[in-house]
């Protein structure tokens, strides 16, 4: 089961719904696959082995409502990774963002590792400052110098399957 939460509205989906949902809100127009986890998460395609995971600000949630989707959003990363196609091959989901550098011990807590001086975060780095001049990213986070944080499929499917 994958809970959702919105400010005020709880929704609890099973993975049936989840799978049936996946070509539904597949984002068809994006250079690159990708999927909405839920409230959280967004799962890019980058190659056919490595997923980028966009995480969304959640500033409006208490910090238990921000751990359940987080959690929550590792567990439907896990029904991706397992049935949608475009996904099945993926062995390394990453992320880059100044959420990762001002939280570093939340996602380490989650499974990830923080790694800033891998290639793997300096190819992360030039994607995501190429990104920024499009992005929606809040205008006082844009000085922040971005973390990268990496975890395998394996431990994905070790910790939330």
């Amino acid at each position: 089961m994958l809970v959702r939460f919105q400010p005020g509205v709880q929704v609890i989906l099973t993975v049936k719904e989840i799978i049936n949902t996946i070509e539904k809100i597949r984002d068809r127009s994006a250079d690159r696959p990708e999927v909405r986890i839920n409230d959280g998460f967004i799962l890019e395609l980058m190659a056919e082995d490595r997923a980028s995971l966009h995480i969304d600000d959640v500033a409006y949630q208490s910090i238990g409502e921000k751990l359940a989707i987080l959690r929550n959003g590792l567990k439907g990363i896990v029904i991706v990774l397992k049935n949608d196609p475009e996904f099945q091959k993926v062995e390394v989901v990453e992320g880059i963002s100044w959420i990762v550098a001002i939280k570093p011990k939340l996602l380490e807590r989650l499974g990830f590792t923080i790694d800033n001086d891998s290639p793997d975060a300096e190819r992360a780095r030039k994607t995501y400052k190429a990104r920024l001049k499009n992005s929606v990213i809040h205008m006082d986070k844009r000085d922040i110098e971005p973390s990268y944080a990496y975890i395998s499929k394996d431990k994905l499917l070790e910790l939330y399957e």
